[in-house]
């Protein structure tokens, strides 16, 4: 049996693959979970740092926002299972079909068809939905769904590609909205306030990107891949502010207002800063060059006034 009520992709790649379901499955079935996005508001300080200096993946960065114990505010919990047995898995699943659950199980992209770029390529773990199954054609399949990176994908597989596939691990999501915190707001005001209250940041982010503009020549920027972290890197800013917004709104979208559409406009700036970097790395144009250093220093500004905002309301 199939679960076929759908469940949407709306967190503009902000989280990694595991706290994008948890996300997408609370926003699914009503829970208030945009109250967990107290802490979205991320320093460009933390995001240079992983992405820029580190060069990690913007999927790969690590957040504090939407951490398995604030669920509890929101009446929520989520539970990791191990079962190493495949054929317990199968039994597990099919249950909890029955009982109209979504799962999310871990699994290896190596096994994954439809991601190309790494089945039958690379190793890693990734996280997918599943939401029923059906044996009534003589063997079994399952649908699921990947609202990873770069599509919103609904597919069913024989059994024997999940077996290939999976990676021992479960998880099953729990809500109860009699048990959301009678004082959710006032409590997670005060997470808010304190976790804005301590943000510190440099902006040097914006600086680096500058230099890194201006001292490179284009064969330089494309051999040690600079420009592609950053890339990333403004990419991961920009869901940060976007993101954040729905958090403001709930909390005081009178008071928040003004700040709440200058974040959109910084998003919107950081998303055209993304497409001339990503254009320059395919056509090197000198324009884009010079372009890209004047959004840097404008975002630079805009998000040194956003901070101080922020910080004068709390």
């Amino acid at each position: 049996m199939y679960n076929r009520k759908l469940l949407r992709q709306d967190s503009h790649f902000y989280f990694d693959c595991m706290k994008t379901k948890t996300y997408h499955y609370f926003q699914h079935i009503g829970a208030p979970i945009d109250w967990l996005l107290y802490n979205s508001y991320e320093s460009t300080r933390s995001i240079k740092e992983q992405i820029v200096m580190n060069r990690n993946h913007n999927w790969a960065y690590l957040t504090s926002c939407l951490e398995p114990e604030d669920l509890d505010f929101v009446g929520g919990k989520q539970e990791s299972i191990i079962i190493n047995n495949f054929q317990n898995a199968m039994e597990h699943i099919k249950k909890k079909s029955e009982e109209r659950k979504v799962l999310v199980f871990k699994c290896d992209e190596y096994h994954i068809p439809h991601r190309e770029w790494t089945y039958l390529q690379r190793h890693a773990y990734h996280y997918m939905y599943i939401i029923g199954y059906d044996d009534s054609g003589g063997s079994t399949t399952l649908q699921m769904i990947d609202d990873g990176y770069p599509d919103f994908n609904y597919v069913n597989y024989d059994v024997a590609i999940f077996n290939e596939m999976y990676e021992k691990e479960i998880i099953e999501y729990f809500f109860d909205s009699a048990l959301i915190d009678p004082q959710l707001s006032e409590q997670i005001g005060w997470k808010y306030r304190e976790y804005i209250s301590g943000l510190d940041d440099d902006f040097s982010l914006f600086d680096d990107a500058i230099v890194f503009m201006e001292t490179n020549d284009y064969e330089s920027m494309i051999a040690n891949r600079g420009l592609y972290f950053l890339e990333h890197a403004f990419s991961k800013l920009s869901a940060s502010r976007i993101i954040f917004t729905r958090f403001l709104t709930l909390l005081d979208a009178k008071l928040y207002s003004e700040i709440i559409k200058k974040l959109i406009d910084c998003s919107k700036a950081l998303d055209m800063l993304q497409h001339l970097m990503k254009k320059h790395s395919l056509l090197n144009e000198k324009n884009d060059a010079e372009e890209i250093i004047s959004l840097c220093r404008k975002i630079k500004k805009m998000e040194i006034e956003q901070l101080d905002k922020l910080k004068t309301f709390v």
